[in-house]
């Protein structure tokens, strides 16, 4: 086909054959049998010229279609293999349970199942900017978070625990309760860092607890005000891994669970993210 659309824009068999970079007899072989097959004549053959009959330049209308049809078919292919080819990019929040996530992702790799190359550690905010921007290809996100232009699903749920000074009366409890925070100053993490500062403050409402509210940039920030007096910490229980001189932590007795997921793009059909994504959510519904 390629070779006829030669001929039909260098109206020269010859010019045609230089153009392909193939011998002319092999290229006049190839219209012939075209010919032959469709049963009608594709050129008029002049001493000096070659010229295009009517079949032909229908002919040669359907033929661009097709030939720039499997161009493009050629070219998507190609790029769903380059991106399958690469690394995955994974988004880590700054608050996410990293040893379980480690966890499962080992459970991933161990299965088969293609592994992260890079992974970018951030506020949930951030990476889901970066995700909808193509920066990233999964994340793992605190919750909730918008859904728009994205799929998300929970990996699973972490109680809060309540960060104390030292010194604090309650320190010497086993746990806490919300009402025995009625009185206190209470410092969280800001929404925009911990989007599950909104059930936080919900739940505080419910209860009844009407407590000064300060919002913090980040977990350090937070403890840094409670290791200095100021304020009493709620944040994710996986948070009380990062030990920080004169603070202790205290399971809180009241059911809060704050949720952690994954997300990505809802226009991403990368079959590497899929599949990593498909497997690491159930690997942590087993758990």
């Amino acid at each position: 086909m390629a070779y006829f659309l030669a001929i039909a824009e260098e109206r020269s068999f010859t010019r045609a054959a230089e153009r392909c970079r193939v011998a002319q007899p092999s290229l006049s072989r190839q219209i012939h049998e075209m010919e032959r097959t469709l049963g009608t004549r594709l050129f008029d053959r002049q001493p000096r010229d070659v010229r295009i009959t009517a079949a032909g330049e229908l002919f040669a209308k359907e033929a661009a279609r097709t030939l720039e049809h499997g161009r493009r078919a050629v070219s998507l292919v190609r790029a769903l293999e380059r991106e399958s080819a690469q690394g995955l990019r994974i988004g880590l929040s700054a608050l996410c349970d990293l040893p379980r996530v480690r966890s499962l992702i080992d459970a991933v790799q161990r299965s088969g199942s293609p592994v992260p190359s890079e992974y970018v550690t951030a506020d949930t905010a951030e990476l889901s900017v970066a995700l909808l921007r193509g920066k990233l290809d999964l994340a793992i996100v605190d919750l909730p978070i918008c859904g728009r232009g994205l799929n998300l699903f929970l990996m699973y749920k972490e109680p809060l625990v309540v960060a104390l000074p030292q010194n604090h009366p309650l320190a010497q409890r086993p746990m806490v309760r919300l009402f025995e925070l009625r009185n206190e100053r209470i410092g969280l993490i800001s929404p925009r860092a911990d989007p599950g500062a909104i059930a936080i403050e919900t739940m505080l409402q419910q209860k009844d607890v009407r407590s000064t509210i300060t919002r913090t940039a980040n977990l350090i920030d937070l403890l840094d005000v409670v290791a200095t007096n100021q304020r009493v910490g709620l944040l994710r229980s996986s948070a009380g891994r990062l030990r920080r001189d004169r603070v202790v932590y205290k399971t809180l007795a009241d059911s809060i669970q704050l949720e952690t997921g994954i997300a990505g793009r809802k226009d991403d059909h990368n079959p590497r993210m899929r599949s990593f994504q498909n497997t690491l959510i159930s690997f942590a519904q087993r758990q």
